[in-house]
């Protein structure tokens, strides 16, 4: 897991003020498979996270991570979850 994702999620913690859940972060190419995610999936390369904040609407969480910096793209999933990432790290 790039350190970048884990610092983010901590940021997010801090900032919720409550606990977030993980609800899916480093994936294993057949586990990726089984959760439909694309197959270049960045949850493959530790550069993904999907959330679910206690206490705090999604609108609000996807709102404040779109707004930091180091997040690539961020988006809604089923309502519940957020999902986000940061730009590929290296790869070997």
């Amino acid at each position: 897991i790039q350190p970048l994702l884990v610092q983010l999620c901590d940021r997010a913690r801090v900032w919720s003020g409550k606990p977030i859940e993980v609800v899916s972060g480093l994936r294993c190419p057949e586990w990726n498979k089984r959760q439909k995610g694309v197959a270049n999936s960045q949850h493959m390369y530790g550069e993904a996270a999907d959330l679910y904040f206690y206490g705090v609407s999604p609108n609000a969480a996807l709102a404040w991570l779109k707004g930091q910096p180091e997040v690539r793209y961020a988006y809604k999933i089923n309502g519940t979850n957020v999902h986000f990432d940061i730009p590929a790290g290296p790869r070997g």
